[in-house]
């Protein structure tokens, strides 16, 4: 999944100025503070798009047979159009997916 684009509208920078100065009003300090906070967070959100959003839990089953890793995570990129996919990371199996460059699925 490549990196989104993060677009503040004039809008919201306007919004933004204005919070900033009404908490200012009576720390300057904690103002800055949290308006650097809320775009670090906005950045944030360019790199991992679903974050805070809740998601569905897909499980599948390996059966542990040599080759079926792959099988089932090509299933669930293609199929299911997953967006991350966790697996196992201490067994031998492990490194036998090999998901292809182009899927871009953490």
């Amino acid at each position: 999944m490549g990196e989104f684009q993060l677009r503040l509208t004039s809008q919201a920078a306007r919004d933004l100025r204005e919070i900033v100065a009404y908490i200012a009003r009576d720390n300057p300090v904690a103002a800055e503070r949290f308006g650097m906070a809320l775009v670090e967070k906005a950045e944030l959100l360019k790199k991992f798009p679903l974050l805070g959003k809740k998601v569905q839990l897909l499980t599948e089953d390996d059966l542990s047979k040599a080759g079926e890793p792959a099988t089932v995570v090509n299933k669930l990129i293609s199929r299911d159009g997953v967006v991350g996919i966790l697996g196992e990371v201490a067994s031998s199996r492990a490194s036998l997916i090999g998901l292809p460059h182009s899927s871009q699925i953490p």
